[in-house]
């Protein structure tokens, strides 16, 4: 991102999808791995939706998303 965008985006809320994807992917990141569903094998990804923002978070693989989406996980069960 331009040094003159993130001067106009400093302390205000993203209004579009593209500032929430900016936005969300200049968060601190956390290493999560949602365990495969044994129940549904082709159950592959878990959505999170997040201020509009869709993260599609890969189940039995050891992945990085912004702290807001593993939280939401968390308190969603998916992860402990």
């Amino acid at each position: 991102m331009s040094k003159e965008k993130e001067k106009t985006m400093a302390g205000k809320m993203p209004e579009t999808f593209a500032e929430w994807g900016e936005y969300y992917n200049r968060q601190k990141k956390e290493t999560i791995l949602i365990p495969v569903d044994k129940q549904n094998k082709d159950d592959e990804v878990v959505p999170v939706c997040v201020n509009g923002y869709i993260y599609q978070v890969q189940r039995g693989k050891k992945v990085e998303v912004p702290v807001v989406v593993a939280e939401i996980l968390r308190n969603a069960g998916y992860i402990s």
